[in-house]
């Protein structure tokens, strides 16, 4: 029980982590470079 509690606690610590990250990084690209970085994602989708 402890050891899958532990898991997905750590599981879930990671998944924060890198959804941090992740809107971390777009928000500051999208501060640098403007709306270019928005239709360069678009256009690879």
């Amino acid at each position: 029980m402890s050891g899958q509690a532990l898991l997905f606690m750590l599981f879930s610590w990671c998944f924060v982590a890198s959804l941090t990250t992740f809107c971390f990084t777009r928000l500051f690209m999208g501060k640098k470079k403007g709306s270019k970085s928005d239709r360069c994602l678009k256009e690879d989708r």
